[in-house]
């Protein structure tokens, strides 16, 4: 099974990234907010785009029905705002999200497929904001870091 396994090359240099949980990047790369490299979204009320067929509608804990009409177009990370937080979700084409869903869209020159891996590297556990209901807010998500490299 190794020979399945993708090998990739070490870099030549790395240095400290400066965030602890993060450790060393190679050399070149630079730590950035999330607010830099995606533009955060709320979710929205579902009850009047419901049916049977259409547009997939996702909340915290994934897909759950079907809307007439599409809240977003286009690739996006969704992160969940209420409930199951620490499950990030890609997306590619035309979806709704409820209110308990972030969607996050590119406003950068990175792969979306990276940040997305990125994405489920948060310590969600940490930024959490309620223990009865575990709770994300915007503006942590937007002030997290990560070494983003826009030809990775």
């Amino acid at each position: 099974m190794n020979h399945l396994k993708p090998t990739f090359s070490a870099y030549a240099q790395y240095k400290d990234s400066g965030v602890e949980w993060l450790g060393e990047i190679p050399l070149g790369w630079e730590v950035k907010r999330l607010k830099h490299l995606l533009k955060i979204n709320n979710g929205n009320d579902h009850k009047h785009v419901i049916s049977d067929s259409g547009y997939p509608v996702y909340g915290s804990g994934g897909q759950f029905a079907f809307a007439t009409q599409y809240l977003f177009d286009g690739d996006a990370i969704l992160l969940g705002r209420k409930g199951t937080i620490d499950k990030p979700l890609l997306i590619l084409g035309k979806f709704w999200t409820v209110d308990t869903m972030f969607y996050a869209n590119l406003n950068s020159k990175n792969d979306i497929r990276y940040i997305f891996y990125s994405s489920k590297q948060i310590p969600f556990p940490y930024y959490s904001t309620s223990t009865a209901l575990p709770s994300m807010t915007q503006s942590d998500l937007n002030n997290h870091q990560t070494a983003p490299h826009g030809h990775e």
